[in-house]
């Protein structure tokens, strides 16, 4: 994705979990984490994922904030955020 032709309002990020997870560049990620840091949109990064979380020795799928590489601990959100009425 390219954010810099189709800006969005926020960025939800991870790897994929469970028994078919598919592999997560790593590459991939922090682009879209830089691209989002250039368009001031808030990028919230999620998990590793089962495959990438095996690779970097991070226990489960790597969604605990002390397993997370520094470089991914970043859980941002929307300035305005939008209340449904119940």
């Amino acid at each position: 994705m390219d954010l810099l032709t189709a800006p969005v309002d926020w960025v939800i990020t991870g790897g994929e979990s469970g028994a078919r997870a598919r592999p997560t560049e790593l590459g991939w990620l922090r682009s879209l984490r830089d691209q989002c840091a250039a368009m001031r949109t808030p990028f919230f990064f999620k998990q590793l994922g089962h495959p990438l979380s095996r690779e970097l020795g991070v226990p489960g799928k790597g969604e605990e904030w002390d397993d997370l590489p520094e470089e991914f601990r970043v859980r941002q959100f929307p300035r305005e955020a939008v209340t449904v009425a119940a």
